[in-house]
C-alpha cells in the first residue's frame, strides 16, 4: 500500500485519525511520553547505555542521567573581531580548537569541537599522513555565535565528552 503524505492514518495510541504528515506532531503534542527517543548519530559512550541523540539532547542526557556537569556560559563582544580574538585565547588556553562546520543562518553560526567527526582515511597512494585524533561521533563542546544588533552573542558549550582533553 503506498501512503502519502496526504493519507490518513491511525495513531496507534488514542486510536485518531491523522494525516500522515501530522501524526508525528499530534503523537508529540498528545501522548509526549509514550513518543520514543529521537534517535541520532550522537551517541552516549557510557557503559550500558544506548542513548543516541541530538546534541542537545545528548548534553540534557549527560547531565540528568549520568551527573556529568555539562558547563555553559554566555558571553557578548562587542564586534566580531573582539569575538574572533577571544576564540584564539580561549583555543589557547584550553588546548583546543573549534572551527564553523556549516554556514551561517540568520545571523548564527555554529563551532564545533574539531576532535568531532569521522576521520576518512585517504585512498592509497603510498603517501605517508598522520593518524586522526577524530573520534568518530560528536564532542559535546561548540559554541553557538549569534550575530545581534552592534554585538556579538556567544554561547559556549566548554565540556569536551567523547575524548581525552
Amino acid at each position: 500500500m503506498d501512503v502519502t503524505s496526504n493519507s490518513r492514518v491511525e495513531c496507534p495510541d488514542c486510536g485518531i485519525m491523522a494525516m500522515k504528515k501530522n501524526l508525528a506532531r499530534h503523537r508529540k503534542k498528545a501522548h509526549p511520553d509514550s513518543v520514543p527517543e529521537v534517535k541520532g548519530r550522537n551517541i552516549c559512550k557510557e557503559a550500558d547505555c544506548d542513548f543516541a541523540g541530538t546534541i542537545m539532547a545528548l548534553r540534557s542526557h549527560l547531565r540528568n542521567a549520568h551527573d556529568m556537569p555539562m558547563t555553559e556560559k554566555t558571553l557578548v563582544f562587542r564586534n566580531m573581531s573582539a569575538f574572533e580574538d577571544w576564540k584564539i585565547e580561549f583555543e589557547s588556553s584550553t588546548a583546543s580548537k573549534f572551527i564553523k562546520n556549516r554556514g551561517s543562518r540568520n545571523g548564527i553560526s555554529h563551532y564545533q569541537c574539531n576532535r568531532s567527526e569521522d576521520y576518512h582515511l585517504p585512498k592509497a597512494t603510498g603517501k605517508k599522513f598522520k593518524t586522526s585524533k577524530k573520534i568518530a561521533s560528536v564532542c559535546t563542546a561548540g559554541l553557538r555565535v549569534e550575530l545581534k544588533d552592534d554585538s556579538v552573542i556567544v554561547l559556549v558549550h566548554e565540556t569536551h565528552y567523547g575524548h581525552e582533553h
